[in-house]
């Protein structure tokens, strides 16, 4: 099993996983994926079970012989989290996705001017 990297991108942007399996005998993609949102105790939600993506405005999925890549068409904030690439019932491989979120930074440059006057 090849193991997906760990990804960074902003919002809105196009994030990839890469996930491929030794299992080629078939032509069902063996390969599962399934999500722990960011901070969550959570046990690992399935989503792409044999490569086939439950919620298609969100998630995508490229697939042949031994491989299923995840797409996140859109990311936003509460996509960031784990990812986990299953082999089948075999082991999984993790990865990260960490997604940046634009800040207002004028709203807070004027919160401290109010601050500073006030002093």
């Amino acid at each position: 099993m090849t193991h997906p990297s760990n990804v960074a991108v902003s919002t809105n942007d196009r994030a990839v996983f890469k996930c491929t399996t030794s299992s080629t005998s078939s032509d069902i993609v063996l390969v599962s994926w399934n999500y722990i949102a960011a901070g969550s105790p959570s046990l690992p939600r399935s989503f792409a079970p044999f490569c086939v993506v439950s919620d298609r405005s969100v998630y995508r999925t490229e697939s042949a012989a031994g491989v299923c890549n995840l797409i996140v068409i859109s990311t936003q904030l509460t996509n960031a989290g784990t990812y986990l690439c299953q082999d089948g019932q075999g082991p999984y491989s993790t990865a990260e996705l960490v997604v940046l979120g634009n800040y207002n930074i004028a709203l807070l440059y004027a919160d401290l001017i109010v601050h500073t006057h006030l002093i």
